[in-house]
């Protein structure tokens, strides 16, 4: 992770430098308020250092944000915010980020009645949970759209300020998603996509032809695009770089919420390979989005997610599992050919693929695709978002 005192904020290259709005530092002694009555209690403003410095140390999921337009109430997926347990500070010197108390900020704007403290590396409000305690967040004001969310630890007597930051996605109830995986879905395989992420490599040679066409294509016609991968948290900002890098056919990949798995490297690596579970993984994360949607009250029939794009029979589980009609739920291979899900006939090994690499798929099927800029494809995708009589 970057650990440099030269601290630019998230999303300043779209012109969104908003940290010069905040206003002083903040004290890190522990809120005066019973913590069993009330998570809710005011910071103080005091300024505490002209020599503040900046240390990108941290990593965070993105968050979804539903409100309930009746109530005007605010639903939240986790907040996953993950600090390095220690950090060099030179010399042989190290910060413990043990306990340490994090405020938030909205745009540059501090939170007030709202904290989380650090344990173990992972960020947790002040009931034990990565969930908002209920009010907390009612003082917040986003914008439609994309807003941004930084994590400020303090440690006491030290000038150094760890940070970590994301997005926060402001979504209407009504809105219709579209999940994506990344390794082997948008890149070519998933080995390579992780070499890309930490070679800084340029270009397009690791991805999947027509990926950003595609998904731009379905972001035009209203769908909110959500990557899921079970790539671990600690690599959730050098992932949302590399997303908002990639570029093909002159088009960017659309902005959507990022949401690694909260679990250690080696317990991601352990899921992948040995227990193969990691549908798990993504079918929780995506039943929890879809009850912050069903919690601010919404009124559409069918699930919230209208079809996923992935390359695993796991990643098919997952989507099926979540409610995504088979038919919209679209496998791919290492050479971009596509089929829709199958749980019976179809794709319980990935065996399919194998026969696919020797037929003309030219007057094939409906239901098998050459590539992402095949037109049937977007076609299908588009009809996914129609709404469920």
């Amino acid at each position: 992770m970057d650990n440099s005192s030269t601290d630019t904020p998230l999303g300043a290259a779209e012109g969104n430098d908003q940290s010069n709005d905040r206003v002083g530092s903040l004290l890190t002694d522990e809120p005066n308020i019973s913590e069993k009555s009330s998570f809710i209690h005011s910071l103080s403003l005091d300024h505490i250092s002209d020599r503040e410095t900046f240390h990108k140390v941290a990593s965070a999921n993105d968050v979804i944000l539903v409100k309930n337009e009746q109530t005007g109430q605010l639903f939240f997926t986790d907040f996953h915010v993950a600090f390095e347990r220690t950090v060099k500070i030179g010399s042989g010197n190290k910060i413990i980020t043990a306990n340490a108390l994090v405020h938030i900020f909205l745009n540059g704007l501090l939170l007030k009645n709202i904290y989380m403290r650090i344990k173990d590396g992972i960020c947790a409000f002040p009931d034990g949970t990565c969930h908002p305690p209920e009010g907390s967040m009612d003082e917040m004001r986003p914008v439609p759209g994309v807003n941004t969310l930084r994590f400020e630890a303090r440690i006491s007597g030290e000038c150094r300020v760890l940070v970590g930051e994301c997005f926060l996605f402001n979504f209407s109830p009504s809105s219709r998603l579209v999940v994506v995986d990344i390794d082997g879905t948008i890149t070519k395989s998933d080995i390579r996509g992780l070499f890309f992420l930490f070679s800084n490599a340029t270009g397009n040679d690791y991805l999947h032809p027509g990926i950003c066409t595609l998904l731009h294509q379905i972001s035009e016609e209203g769908a909110e695009i959500v990557y899921i991968t079970s790539r671990p948290v600690i690599l959730a900002n050098k992932t949302r770089t590399f997303l908002l890098s990639l570029k093909q056919d002159g088009l960017l990949l659309p902005m959507g919420p990022l949401i690694t798995c909260q679990e250690k490297l080696t317990d991601v690596v352990f899921r992948e390979v040995f227990a193969k579970d990691m549908h798990l993984f993504k079918g929780f994360v995506m039943k929890g989005i879809a009850k912050v949607f069903e919690r601010a009250g919404r009124k559409e029939k069918g699930c919230v997610f209208a079809a996923g794009i992935g390359n695993r029979h796991t990643d098919a589980v997952a989507y099926h599992e979540s409610g995504i009609p088979n038919d919209f739920i679209f496998i791919i291979d290492y050479a971009a050919r596509i089929q829709t899900w199958n749980p019976i006939s179809g794709l319980k090994n990935l065996q399919a693929f194998k026969d696919l690499q020797s037929r003309d798929l030219s007057n094939d099927e409906p239901h098998f695709y050459n590539s992402y800029n095949d037109p049937k494809l977007f076609s299908l995708l588009k009809a996914s978002l129609d709404p469920v009589a």
